[in-house]
């Protein structure tokens, strides 16, 4: 873990000393004009998830295996001017997960064997506004709702102490509903700038077929990315009307600034290639801090059913209501080192504090307060070597101290926890077309768990474990 610390050190170091490499174009220099932009995606992703625990207060190991498959329809809606910044999401997807577990003890006296089925639902809206005052101070409001069901079955198998196994098996059906507010504010902003390098990309391609007139410069890139910025903001229900639409406006622009005067089928080929594949990536350009209160309610409802060898041996129902409160410092950074390479860095800091009540079968059940002081970070180097493959390397660090106080009928207790992880993480994209995306993701992350009674000062967990996730998904964008 130590050796993790000091690379995600020297990356964030990095970060902050980096200066833009000489180009013709600063990427960092670009702001979007005003405008509303629509984006609807399908996706269809496959994950596995391998996580290796070893238990260093009973010596005991748990090796878990999970299989997740996942399609997902969101729409999106960004909206930009000099005072405003808008983003709306609304989201459905359909999780169905298979996983199997492996617990075990050292001298192999006691295992069980469990597989997990899990069938989850999910509707989300969010929204986030950004409202800009004396320059770059700005105030925020984001509000999300999440509402989810989901079908869950557990097949357990244990070894019982007098030899043999049993079957045991758990059914649960659970739904939730989860609205949340943030308010806060702070100072800086943060572009996206891929229609500047859409609009380099285009100008470099016909100047490698030698198809300008002249060189260009970067008031033409300027122009010509702010020319495409209005391009895509323009709706046109007809694909194929949109696509000579488009193309009549490039030229039109190219011939206006005395760019172009031979055009021939190469010079058209080229034009259309770069307009279709040269703004597909996402690229991020400033940073911003700000710091604010986030309020969340969640209603849990919950069915569950026990079954030992196919007799029902348990059934319950149980409500379950949280109330949380969270204050949060964030720091976001985007920096383009050149046309092909990006530093990003995310940083977070916050308090929360979250009651949760249960009730069991219609009786008070348990009550929990939860204090938790949290920090996550996230450095990412991203390299875009075309327009049709891009590869980002980062490593994160997050942890956290909680405390939960436990009120119950019976039994009061108190109990504090700690956890620290950090990983690298991969990730890389190939487009088959312009709407159509490979999308491949590894992390790897190594955690360390500790927690204890504050009332008896007994350890019940003392641990180190490894997740490590590779998912590999498909996703195509309708417009």
């Amino acid at each position: 873990m130590k050796k993790y610390i000091v690379v995600l050190t020297l990356l964030f170091w990095s970060v902050f000393t980096l200066k833009a490499q000489d180009s013709l174009y600063n990427l960092n220099d670009f702001a979007l004009p005003k405008l509303l932009r629509h984006s609807l995606d399908n996706s269809f992703y496959f994950a596995s998830n391998n996580r290796g625990v070893m238990n260093n207060i009973n010596s005991t190991n748990r090796l878990d295996l999970n299989i997740d498959g996942l399609l997902a329809s969101a729409y999106n809606l960004n909206y930009n001017d000099t005072r405003w910044q808008s983003k709306l999401n609304a989201s459905v997807s359909f999780n169905e997960v298979m996983s199997g577990s492996l617990y075990g003890a050292d001298n192999k006296s006691m295992e069980t064997e469990r597989f997990n089925n899990y069938f989850n639902s999910n509707l989300r809206f969010y929204t986030e506004n950004r409202y800009y005052y004396h320059g770059k101070f700005f105030a925020e409001a984001q509000f999300g709702l999440e509402t989810m069901a989901s079908f869950t079955n557990l097949f357990d198998k244990p070894q019982l102490l007098g030899g043999g196994t049993q079957d045991e098996k758990t059914s649960i059906n659970q739904t939730l509903l989860s609205p949340q507010m943030y308010l806060g504010g702070g100072y800086g902003r943060i572009e996206r700038v891929e229609d500047a390098r859409h609009a380099m990309y285009i100008l470099q391609e016909l100047t490698l077929k030698k198809r300008l007139s002249r060189p260009f410069n970067a008031a033409d890139v300027e122009q010509l990315a702010l020319r495409i910025a209005e391009l895509k903001n323009e709706r046109v229900l007809d694909s194929r009307l949109k696509n000579i639409y488009e193309m009549e406006q490039l030229d039109a622009f190219l011939r206006e600034h005395s760019l172009v005067e031979l055009t021939d089928a190469a010079y058209f080929t080229t034009l259309y290639d770069m307009w279709q594949y040269g703004g597909n990536v996402i690229r991020l350009s400033g940073q911003r801090l700000g710091a604010g209160f986030r309020f969340g309610f969640s209603d849990r409802n919950q069915h569950s059913k026990i079954k030992i060898d196919n007799i029902i041996t348990a059934e319950d129902e149980i409500d379950g209501d949280e109330n949380r409160m969270e204050f949060g410092l964030y720091y976001q950074y985007h920096f383009c080192a050149s046309e092909k390479t990006q530093y990003s860095l995310y940083s977070q800091l916050g308090y929360r504090y979250g009651k949760f009540e249960t009730e069991y079968n219609d009786n008070q059940g348990l009550e929990i307060k939860a204090k938790t002081l949290y920090y996550n970070a996230n450095a990412v180097f991203g390299y875009y070597p075309n327009t049709r493959t891009w590869i980002e390397f980062g490593i994160e660090l997050n942890g956290f101290l909680g405390r939960n106080d436990n009120e119950q009928v019976e039994v009061n207790s108190s109990s504090n926890s700690f956890n620290l992880g950090i990983g690298p993480e991969v990730r890389a994209a190939y487009y088959f077309s312009p709407h159509f995306q490979l999308e491949i993701n590894l992390k790897t992350m190594r955690y360390y768990q500790y927690a204890e009674d504050r009332i008896s000062s007994d350890k019940f967990i003392d641990q180190f474990y490894t997740d490590a996730y590779l998912t590999a998904g498909l996703k195509y964008s309708i417009f």
